[in-house]
Protein backbone atom coordinates (compact mmCIF):
# COMPACT_ATOMS: atom_id res chain seq x y z
CA UNK A 1 0.00 0.00 0.00
CA UNK A 2 1.51 3.27 -1.14
CA UNK A 3 0.74 6.22 1.12
CA UNK A 4 0.39 9.55 -0.68
CA UNK A 5 2.66 12.34 0.45
CA UNK A 6 0.26 15.24 0.76
CA UNK A 7 2.49 18.00 2.04
CA UNK A 8 1.40 19.59 5.30
CA UNK A 9 -1.42 17.12 6.00
CA UNK A 10 -1.25 16.10 9.65
CA UNK A 11 -3.18 12.86 9.02
CA UNK A 12 -0.84 11.88 6.17
CA UNK A 13 2.10 12.50 8.51
CA UNK A 14 0.49 10.23 11.12
CA UNK A 15 -0.19 7.54 8.48
CA UNK A 16 3.47 7.68 7.40
CA UNK A 17 4.51 7.49 11.10
CA UNK A 18 6.26 10.86 10.82
CA UNK A 19 4.12 12.32 13.58
CA UNK A 20 3.23 10.70 16.89
CA UNK A 21 -0.31 9.59 17.54
CA UNK A 22 -2.04 7.18 19.90
CA UNK A 23 -2.76 4.52 17.29
CA UNK A 24 -5.35 1.92 18.30
CA UNK A 25 -5.97 0.12 14.98
CA UNK A 26 -4.32 -0.32 11.61
CA UNK A 27 -4.95 -2.36 8.51
CA UNK A 28 -3.65 -2.10 4.95
CA UNK A 29 -5.84 0.87 3.99
CA UNK A 30 -6.91 2.60 7.22
CA UNK A 31 -5.50 3.81 10.50
CA UNK A 32 -7.32 4.73 13.70
CA UNK A 33 -5.98 6.83 16.54
CA UNK A 34 -7.29 8.72 19.55
CA UNK A 35 -8.55 12.23 18.82
CA UNK A 36 -6.40 14.90 20.52
CA UNK A 37 -9.60 16.85 21.25
CA UNK A 38 -11.71 14.04 22.73
CA UNK A 39 -15.46 14.45 23.12
CA UNK A 40 -15.68 11.18 25.06
CA UNK A 41 -13.45 8.51 26.61
CA UNK A 42 -11.89 6.69 23.64
CA UNK A 43 -12.97 9.22 20.97
CA UNK A 44 -11.05 8.02 17.92
CA UNK A 45 -10.58 8.98 14.30
CA UNK A 46 -10.46 6.54 11.39
CA UNK A 47 -8.54 7.85 8.37
CA UNK A 48 -7.55 6.37 5.03
CA UNK A 49 -3.79 6.03 4.68
CA UNK A 50 -4.03 7.47 1.18
CA UNK A 51 -4.78 11.18 1.12
CA UNK A 52 -8.36 11.87 0.10
CA UNK A 53 -10.32 14.90 1.22
CA UNK A 54 -13.85 13.57 0.97
CA UNK A 55 -15.77 10.30 1.20
CA UNK A 56 -16.63 10.30 -2.50
CA UNK A 57 -12.91 10.35 -3.38
CA UNK A 58 -12.34 6.86 -1.95
CA UNK A 59 -11.54 4.25 -4.57
CA UNK A 60 -13.66 1.09 -4.76
CA UNK A 61 -11.35 -0.94 -2.53
CA UNK A 62 -11.25 1.78 0.16
CA UNK A 63 -15.01 2.33 -0.05
CA UNK A 64 -15.55 -1.39 0.47
CA UNK A 65 -13.08 -1.59 3.36
CA UNK A 66 -14.08 1.50 5.36
CA UNK A 67 -17.10 -0.16 7.00
CA UNK A 68 -15.02 -3.21 7.98
CA UNK A 69 -12.33 -1.00 9.50
CA UNK A 70 -14.95 1.07 11.33
CA UNK A 71 -16.55 -2.08 12.71
CA UNK A 72 -13.16 -3.32 13.95
CA UNK A 73 -12.41 -0.04 15.76
CA UNK A 74 -15.85 -0.05 17.38
CA UNK A 75 -15.31 -3.64 18.54
CA UNK A 76 -12.01 -2.67 20.16
CA UNK A 77 -13.57 0.30 21.96
CA UNK A 78 -16.56 -1.74 23.08
CA UNK A 79 -14.36 -4.55 24.41
CA UNK A 80 -11.64 -2.45 26.04
CA UNK A 81 -13.67 0.54 27.31
CA UNK A 82 -17.15 -1.00 27.68
CA UNK A 83 -18.74 1.54 25.35
CA UNK A 84 -22.51 1.16 25.27
CA UNK A 85 -22.97 2.83 21.89
CA UNK A 86 -21.30 5.12 19.40
CA UNK A 87 -21.88 8.34 17.57
CA UNK A 88 -20.27 8.10 14.14
CA UNK A 89 -19.72 11.38 12.30
CA UNK A 90 -18.05 12.61 9.13
CA UNK A 91 -17.74 16.29 8.28
CA UNK A 92 -17.54 15.77 4.52
CA UNK A 93 -16.32 19.00 2.95
CA UNK A 94 -15.84 22.60 3.98
CA UNK A 95 -19.57 23.41 4.16
CA UNK A 96 -20.01 20.48 6.59
CA UNK A 97 -17.39 21.97 8.91
CA UNK A 98 -14.45 19.79 7.87
CA UNK A 99 -11.34 21.40 9.33
CA UNK A 100 -8.61 18.93 8.35
CA UNK A 101 -8.85 18.38 4.60
CA UNK A 102 -8.22 14.63 4.92
CA UNK A 103 -11.24 12.36 5.24
CA UNK A 104 -11.73 11.28 8.84
CA UNK A 105 -14.49 9.43 10.63
CA UNK A 106 -15.16 10.40 14.24
CA UNK A 107 -15.92 7.37 16.41
CA UNK A 108 -17.30 8.72 19.68
CA UNK A 109 -18.05 6.08 22.32
CA UNK A 110 -21.14 6.70 24.42
CA UNK A 111 -21.44 5.47 28.00
CA UNK A 112 -24.84 6.78 29.01
CA UNK A 113 -27.88 8.04 27.21
CA UNK A 114 -27.32 11.60 26.13
CA UNK A 115 -28.28 14.01 23.40
CA UNK A 116 -28.24 12.45 19.98
CA UNK A 117 -26.36 14.05 17.13
CA UNK A 118 -29.68 15.29 15.79
CA UNK A 119 -29.67 17.85 18.63
CA UNK A 120 -27.17 19.77 16.49
CA UNK A 121 -29.57 19.68 13.53
CA UNK A 122 -33.09 20.71 14.56
CA UNK A 123 -35.98 19.90 12.23
CA UNK A 124 -36.64 22.67 9.69
CA UNK A 125 -40.42 22.84 9.52
CA UNK A 126 -40.53 24.52 6.11
CA UNK A 127 -38.46 21.71 4.56
CA UNK A 128 -40.61 19.08 6.25
CA UNK A 129 -43.63 20.56 4.43
CA UNK A 130 -41.76 20.50 1.08
CA UNK A 131 -40.63 16.83 1.06
CA UNK A 132 -42.79 15.96 -1.97
CA UNK A 133 -41.33 18.87 -3.97
CA UNK A 134 -37.75 18.08 -2.91
CA UNK A 135 -38.22 14.40 -3.80
CA UNK A 136 -39.36 15.43 -7.30
CA UNK A 137 -36.27 17.60 -7.80
CA UNK A 138 -33.94 14.80 -6.72
CA UNK A 139 -35.59 11.89 -8.54
CA UNK A 140 -37.44 13.56 -11.42
CA UNK A 141 -40.62 11.78 -10.26
CA UNK A 142 -43.99 13.39 -10.86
Amino acid sequence: MKINKEMGCVFCEIARKERDAFIIYEDELFLSFLDINPRSLGHALLVPKRHVSRLEELNEEEASQIAKSLKNVMSILKEKLNAGGFTIAIDNGEFAGQEVKHLHVHIIPRYRRGPAIIAAFPVIGELKERLHEIHKVITGAS
